[in-house]
């Protein structure tokens, strides 16, 4: 049995994690100075340049290289394990060939592998919950966690002894991180060709087969029905109800979870905003310039924090949502915003004379839209298969990291 009272499989053993490698704290954070600070140096790893399992440094956060020189045994080598020693803990990445000579920030630890660990599996275990839990409860600190030395040396380990299934085990680990990043810069481009889609295709830069009439640019106080925020009074919340939607529900498009008012309550807001099937929501307050095209039938009222906007017969709802995603909308409701306002806040008056570059025929407005919609819907399908990938690799670290599933 080990300390938790777990079962252990009877050729895995419970060590401390000082068995396994050796630990290097980075430099005390009075070792930089405003000066050492340059564009171009080498780069500095601290626990947010630690992402996902990767090191991602920070192009303004390097020094100077002679200052790195002089701190060479606090440089990355291929192989270690950087780990960020602050705040969240599991930041943690095996150091690659092309991170070699990044230096080991304030705020980070390097992991050094004894002779016959392997890396990948050592860093599984590090960012697996159950580790994650045992250094939260042994660390220092209360506002802020600080992992030492002491602490992650006397950390118990629970692993495989055989070398074989040790490596085993960081392979198929290693193909799900692989499957992960393969993912993650998919999507990264895919991201990359709709931006650039999105610049041509609304401004008429590129044109669609077949279509080369005339476009406009009008604001969309001439474009839209009506352009309209929500109540400005705080309402009475029930438990259940009529949905009650504010600028968290468009930002995080989530409208599951919501806050409530009564039927009567909605019905005397509706007068003022009553959202429907086809029109725009807007984050005007806090957020701003964040839009959701309405996709619902049921009924719902808005707080003041946000703004509808119902196309008129001149434009397309589609294209009129594609347009406001784009970095020329967001650009201008920026310009427009109130200079001073905290929280941050944009008018209505500001709101309608935002500009919408649209071509005059219709048709030609749907299929700008169409073709901007499926790149968002192949997006949207590789961020589920991403999703479930990292839920595949979280079981697999659950099963493997424990013994519970054997691979040899």
């Amino acid at each position: 049995m080990n300390m938790d009272g777990q079962s252990i499989a009877a050729d895995w053993r419970e060590i401390d994690l000082g068995e396994l490698a050796t630990f290097r704290t980075g430099p005390f954070g009075s070792t930089f100075h405003k000066s050492d600070y340059v564009v171009g140096g080498t780069p500095l790893i601290n626990p947010s340049h630690i992402i996902d399992g990767d090191i991602v440094p920070d192009e303004t956060v390097t020094v100077r290289p002679e200052l790195a020189k002089r701190l060479s045994v606090f440089a990355l080598r291929e192989g270690e394990i950087v780990i960020g020693r602050r705040g969240d803990m599991g930041r943690c990445a095996v150091v690659k060939r092309h991170h070699e000579g990044f230096l080991c920030g304030t705020g980070s630890m390097i992991v050094r592998p004894r002779l016959g660990t392997n890396p990948h599996l050592l860093q599984s275990l590090l960012s697996s919950p159950e580790i994650i839990a045992k250094i939260e409860e042994n660390s220092v600190g209360t506002t802020m966690i600080n992992l030492n030395q002491g602490t992650l040396s006397a950390l118990k380990i629970r692993m495989a002894a055989e070398p074989k299934e040790q490596e085993a085990i960081a392979e198929a680990l290693s193909d799900a991180d692989a499957l992960i990043e393969g993912l993650e810069r998919l999507i990264a481009k895919k991201r990359l060709i709709k931006q650039g889609a999105m610049q041509d295709l609304l401004t008429a830069k590129r044109r669609l087969p077949g279509f080369s009439g005339e476009w406009t640019r009008a604001p969309l106080r001439q474009l839209c029905s009506q352009i309209q925020d929500g109540t400005h009074f705080t309402p009475t919340y029930v438990e259940y109800g009529t949905p009650f939607y504010s600028v968290e529900n468009v930002t995080a498009r989530n409208f599951d979870n919501c806050k409530y008012v009564t039927p009567e309550a909605h019905e005397a807001m509706a007068k003022r905003c009553r959202p429907t099937r086809g029109d725009i929501l807007m984050t005007r307050i806090g957020s701003i310039g964040d839009t959701y095209l309405v996709d619902w039938d049921h009924e719902a009222s808005i707080y003041v924090s946000l703004c509808l906007l119902r196309p008129g017969k001149s434009i397309d709802a589609r294209y009129l949502y594609a347009y406001s995603r784009s970095s020329m909308f967001v650009k201008e409701v920026e310009e427009r915003s109130l200079p001073n306002a905290i929280p941050k806040k944009i008018n209505l008056g500001d709101i309608a004379d935002v500009n919408i570059s649209i071509p005059i025929d219709p048709t030609e407005q749907a299929e700008i839209a169409s073709v901007l919609n499926d790149m968002d819907a192949e997006i949207q399908a590789l961020e589920d298969r991403l999703e479930k990938a990292r839920q595949v690799k979280e079981g697999m670290m659950q099963n493997l990291l424990t013994g519970r599933i054997r691979l040899l």
